[in-house]
């Protein structure tokens, strides 16, 4: 059996909680595209919105109560939210993986 000294179990405790902030950020990322999605998802399904969509410069356009003009921006076609949902269920996992090794080095820290 292997035991770690001291120096090594703080090393490997930086570098596995490097690691876990560097995985919790892009989670938190992922997460913001799949929000924006939702709301933009929220604004097209409702009917006079959708049929009040216009192009301008490129840019795909609605009306809605709140608002004369909002702008459509971070839909998601069914190929990149069945990509942005398999990328989070894996960050998940390892967030856990990553967080119960943590754990079973330095109790205390999470």
């Amino acid at each position: 059996m292997f035991c770690m000294s001291e120096h090594e179990k703080r090393e490997q405790i930086g570098e596995l909680a490097e690691k876990y902030s560097h995985l919790k950020g892009e989670l938190n990322h992922l997460q913001e595209r799949l929000n924006r999605a939702q709301v933009q998802c929220g604004i097209l399904g409702n009917r006079s919105n959708f049929e009040a969509m216009w192009i301008n410069n490129g840019n795909l356009y609605t009306r809605s109560q709140q608002a004369s003009q909002v702008l459509v921006d971070g839909l998601l076609n069914a190929h990149e939210l069945k990509q942005c949902i398999e990328e989070k269920q894996r960050m998940a996992a390892e967030l856990n993986d990553l967080k119960q090794r943590i754990t079973a080095l330095a109790p205390h820290l999470l």
